[in-house]
């Protein structure tokens, strides 16, 4: 907490360690991704104009804070590579993505009008009760 510039900033760590039931390592890197700042300058009015079904799916889609330095790949990877660290390291995924998201599988087979397809990751969204490809 002493790296935090001013009352402000310490309150938010604290009150989003609260909430999100971080660890002390997570909240280290929270505060080094400078995730306060961004907060205040991701700041939407999502919460007054949108319907609470979608409100969090907004929020999400707009989320510029993801660390993905727990999959230890380099600059260059192709999007497999990502896919497998992200799968061998799922934990720390879900921690970062959010605490509403549960992990139902990679490579999930769909079929459509006689087509197959298959989603990279397929997540579920207990709050919003959707899947989340």
């Amino acid at each position: 907490m002493t790296k935090c510039k001013n009352t402000r900033e310490r309150q938010f760590y604290i009150l989003a360690t609260k909430k999100y039931g971080w660890t002390k390592d997570l909240l280290i890197n929270k505060i080094e991704l400078q995730t306060f700042e961004k907060y205040l300058l991701g700041q939407t009015n999502f919460d007054t104009t949108l319907p609470e079904k979608i409100k969090n799916q907004a929020i999400l889609a707009v989320k510029d804070e993801y660390s993905w330095g727990f999959t230890g790949l380099d600059n260059e990877y192709s999007e497999e590579e990502l896919e497998q660290s992200i799968i061998k390291n799922i934990r720390a995924f879900l921690i970062d993505f959010g605490a509403d998201f549960s992990f139902i599988g990679n490579q999930y087979r769909l079929v459509v009008d006689d087509r197959e397809y298959f989603i990279d990751l397929l997540l579920y969204n207990r709050r919003l009760q959707a899947m989340t490809p």
